[in-house]
This record gives C-alpha cells, sequence and structure tokens, in this order.
C-alpha cells in the first residue's frame, strides 16, 4: 500500500521517472493535465512521422543514432516538464477520469512487467526457431520454451545479458543428447539451438557423414526419408547416443564438406553442438566447441508446431 500511496500522491521525483519510462503522454495524464496529454499525443505522431520520412536519407546505424537520440530527447523534455508540473501540483483539485485510472494500471504494469522478467529469467523462456538446422525433431518456425533453471545461470541466461556474477551460480553439467539453446561464443547477441553431442574430455571426429565419440562409431538405423522441401528429399537415421539417448538425423550424402572432419578433444568446461540435420548445420564443427558459460536453457515445451502452424502443448525435453 505504500507504493500505490507513493504513486497518488503524484510527487515530482517519481512523476520524473513514471514519464521518462511510459513517455510524456502518460505523464501528461498522470499530473491531470488533459491538454498537454492531447499536445504530447500530437508530438508523438509527428515525430513518427518524421523519423519515417527521413529514414530512407541515411544509412542504417546513422538512422538509429537519429531515431534513439531525438526520442530520449523528446522523453527527458516531457519528464521535465511533467515534474515541473507535479511540483506545482494541487492535490486538492478534481481529477479527471485519465488521471484517477493511471495509479492502479502503473501498479498493475509494474507487477506485469516484475512477474514477467522474473519468470524469463529465472524459470522459462520462450524462443523461436529461426531454422532448419535440428529437423526432424524441431522445424523452423517452431515456438519452443526453455528451461532456465536446467544448467544454472550465467550472465547470458540473464535478460538483457547483464553480469550480475562471475561465471555460473546453481552449475549443472547438461547431459549428452540434450537439445539446448546457448550464445553464440563469436557473438553473443546470437542464440543458438543445437543438440550436446561431446562431453568434457570427448574426442570428436566425423569419417564420411557417421559420427564418432572417443573412437567408438555412433550407432544409426536407417529410418523412412524424409521430405525437407518439395524438392527435397533427405536419409532420415535414428542415432543411438553412448548414454543410449536416441533422436532422428537427417543426412543429404556421406560427403559433404562437414563429413569429414579431424579429431577434436573437447576442452574442460566446454560442449561440442551438432545439428540433427547434419548436412545443413552451422555447429561445433565450424566454430569449435562451446563454454559452458554460454549456455542459456534446455527445450522443454513446444507450444507451435512451425510446419503445419498448429498450436500444441508437447513436452520436449528428452527429444
Amino acid at each position: 500500500m505504500g507504493i500505490y500511496k507513493t504513486i497518488k500522491s503524484r510527487g515530482p521525483w517519481f512523476t520524473f521517472f513514471f514519464t521518462l519510462f511510459f513517455g510524456p503522454m502518460f505523464g501528461m495524464m498522470y499530473v491531470n493535465r488533459g491538454w498537454w496529454t492531447l499536445f504530447y499525443i500530437a508530438f508523438t505522431i509527428t515525430l513518427a512521422l518524421a523519423l519515417m520520412g527521413i529514414e530512407s536519407a541515411f544509412d542504417a546505424a546513422t538512422f538509429t543514432m537519429i531515431d534513439i537520440g531525438s526520442t530520449l530527447t523528446f522523453y527527458v523534455i516531457g519528464a521535465l516538464h511533467a515534474t515541473y508540473l507535479a511540483y506545482h501540483f494541487n492535490k486538492y483539485e478534481d481529477l479527471k477520469w485519465f488521471s484517477k485510472i493511471i495509479p492502479p494500471i502503473t501498479v498493475g504494469l509494474t507487477l506485469f512487467i516484475s512477474t514477467a522478467l522474473i519468470g524469463r529469467t529465472f524459470f522459462y523462456e520462450p524462443f523461436y526457431i529461426p531454422s532448419g538446422s535440428m529437423e526432424p525433431t524441431f522445424s523452423p518456425n517452431d515456438f519452443i520454451f526453455m528451461k532456465k533453471s536446467a544448467y544454472g545461470y550465467s550472465q547470458y541466461a540473464v535478460l538483457f545479458e547483464i553480469k550480475l556474477w562471475d561465471g555460473r551460480i546453481w552449475n549443472k553439467a547438461p547431459e549428452r543428447g540434450d537439445a539446448v539453446v546457448f550464445a553464440l561464443p563469436s557473438d553473443p547477441s546470437i542464440d543458438y539451438f543445437k543438440r550436446v553431442i561431446g562431453l568434457p574430455g570427448d574426442v570428436i571426429e566425423m569419417k564420411q557423414g557417421e559420427l564418432y565419440i572417443n573412437n567408438q562409431k555412433v550407432e544409426r538405423t536407417k529410418a523412412e526419408p524424409y521430405q525437407l522441401t518439395d524438392k527435397i528429399v533427405l536419409d532420415q537415421y535414428i542415432e543411438t547416443l553412448p548414454n543410449g539417448k536416441t533422436h532422428s538425423i537427417l543426412n543429404k550424402t556421406d560427403h559433404e564438406r562437414l563429413d569429414n572432419t579431424p579429431p577434436f578433444t573437447v576442452p574442460d568446461q566446454h560442449y561440442f553442438m551438432m545439428g540433427d540435420n547434419r548436412d545443413y548445420s552451422h555447429d561445433s564443427r565450424v566454430f569449435g566447441a562451446v563454454h559452458e558459460k554460454y549456455l542459456i536453457g534446455r527445450a522443454s515445451i513446444q507450444t507451435r508446431d512451425g510446419r503445419t502452424g498448429a498450436y500444441t502443448f508437447r513436452n520436449v525435453e528428452g527429444y
């Protein structure tokens, strides 16, 4: 109730940060100024149209700077204006309807955003699968939720990649065969989705399209051909990893660029990742093993089938 009382008081400091976060239009509604609200609505529309009109005249980087700079300036000016009005606010004046609804909406939005941020950081985060590198188990446009607590937390598992601690906390090692989301080591802003094939100390090698772990060929059994597209049909196999986990893999031929690789020893605290669609996957055969600090989460629940467009609720842990 103390927070709600603070919001209802319309003090200058709270008004400044409220307006800076939600925008000048809502700041003016908060301090009970209808005409100023209309002014800032009109100015917001004008600014958006002006930015759209000049976008083609600049390269992407320059326009992004102009966009951010102008919007931030607009928000700061609006926040200062709202703060000035809050400083002279008469707490006994009659509140208009739009000013009355701002405090409860603010509390509701704050609770909703806080819950969503905590949930996405520590429990489950949605992930959209952009490519076909994990077909046939996972298809492009599949929508899944990854379990964030599966391997503990590093800065890459936290929203906005804020470094709150060194290394990982509550660290848990992935199991061979897990389907995981991780930050690409060369560009952590990009998230990849692959399967854990090699554990620390393993020697991974491809020979004529077949996977070898520690000099032992991984068993694969021929299955029905897989229709990748209208024109492409791939061989499908059921691969059985040394720990007994099985999954489907696809293979175009046994003579593609990544079908023969030199032996690779997985370093300590690293994992060797591969896509199930072996000849259409950019994975550890290209960029090397992935350090455990880049792990984000394990595939847990699928809510949309990318091939059919149907919504579903499927437990995909262990797939």
